[in-house]
């Protein structure tokens, strides 16, 4: 948990500027805080930029959420 984290995890969501929402970016940034896991993070990012937004974004945050309640 680190503030590096963080930054390391903004800095990929902006590698899909325009297409992850402002609500999912804020996501991977507490993702990145809360795991310190940047290779969660990294897979979290792509498999939220490869869906089209709606429903399947939303089943894959409440996913990764599942996996933050169960450390």
């Amino acid at each position: 948990m680190n503030i590096v984290n963080v930054a390391k995890a903004m800095a990929e969501a902006d590698k899909h500027k325009g297409i992850l929402t402002e609500e999912e970016k804020n996501f991977i940034a507490y993702f990145a805080y809360q795991t310190g896991d940047m290779k969660k993070v990294k897979e979290l990012t792509e498999r939220l930029a490869g869906l089209e937004e709606g429903a399947a974004r939303r089943d894959v945050i409440t996913l990764y959420e599942d996996q933050l309640y169960k450390q």
